[in-house]
């Protein structure tokens, strides 16, 4: 386990921007190789400001979702731009996965893809850019750009 946690820290960063994990959040989208030529696709990204202390990030795939149905959740210490905590939901009984304390059976699991790296920059500490202006939510069929 030990060999697996330090693989994955060894290509981890410092710092990420928003808008490389919503690039990177683009891969869970279905179906966009279908659309037609005009069609379009927006992914849900709503940044909450609410707390003086604390970012809250929360976004997903699909479309036109309520903050706490999103899949992702994000929380980003507003002094340090560390993050604090992430969420995953696993299905729609708001079931999670929270990256606050790893077990065995979490890490043994593995990750893959936007997973691995919200796992990555939460065992680093890493901090996060929000470079809200940067981030494209909208996307068409990569066959016609």
């Amino acid at each position: 386990m030990k060999e697996q946690l330090d693989a994955l820290l060894l290509t981890s960063k410092e710092e990420y921007k928003l808008s490389e994990i919503m690039e990177e959040l683009k891969e869970e989208i279905e179906g966009l190789d279908e659309l037609g030529y005009e069609g379009t696709h927006e992914m849900t990204l709503i940044i909450d400001r609410e707390w003086k202390w604390m970012t809250r990030i929360y976004f997903d795939a699909e479309s036109d979702k309520e903050k706490h149905d999103c899949k992702y959740n994000i929380n980003v210490d507003t002094k340090t731009g560390q993050v604090d905590s992430i969420r995953i939901r696993e299905d729609s009984y708001r079931r999670k996965k929270e990256f606050k304390e790893f077990d065995t059976r979490t890490i043994m699991g593995g990750f893959y893809g936007l997973e691995e790296t919200l796992f990555k920059i939460y065992a680093r500490k890493s901090k996060i850019e929000i470079d809200e202006d940067e981030v494209e939510i909208k996307f068409s069929n990569p066959e016609y750009e």
